[in-house]
């Protein structure tokens, strides 16, 4: 059990590990899609955008395959939130789904984040 233990967190943390260099590699992550301007967002948009028929299909066509929510911060007042789904398998992000310019990004997802710039969803 201990093994199994060990073995999920240092899975985890190349995970994190990967998407921090894949964004620094990167000077801005879209995925190819637009971001939508936003006052705010909190942490019931996203889970709501992910469990929505036609996302949640999508994380279930492969067993590797979990929803992420990347923060990056901007030059200007806006930070820019990227949902997408990440392969575990393949270190990647294989759906860039949608992303919002927030301005104010809500406290219980601000929380969520804490100082990480990305969310696993499970």
């Amino acid at each position: 059990m201990t093994v199994g233990i060990i073995l999920s967190v240092l899975v985890f943390v190349a995970i994190i590990a990967f998407i921090i260099i894949f964004m620094q590699r990167s000077s801005s992550f879209n995925g190819g899609i637009e971001p939508i301007e936003v006052d705010s967002l909190g942490m019931r948009e996203i889970i709501t955008f992910f469990k929505s028929p036609g996302n949640m299909a999508k994380i279930k066509e492969k067993e590797s395959f979990i929803a992420v929510a990347i923060k990056e911060s901007s030059t200007s007042e806006k930070t820019k939130i990227t949902a997408c789904i990440f392969d575990k398998d393949k270190g990647e992000v294989v759906f860039p789904l949608k992303a919002w310019n927030v301005k104010i990004i809500e406290p219980e997802l601000k929380d969520a984040f804490g100082d990480k710039s990305m969310l696993v969803l499970q």
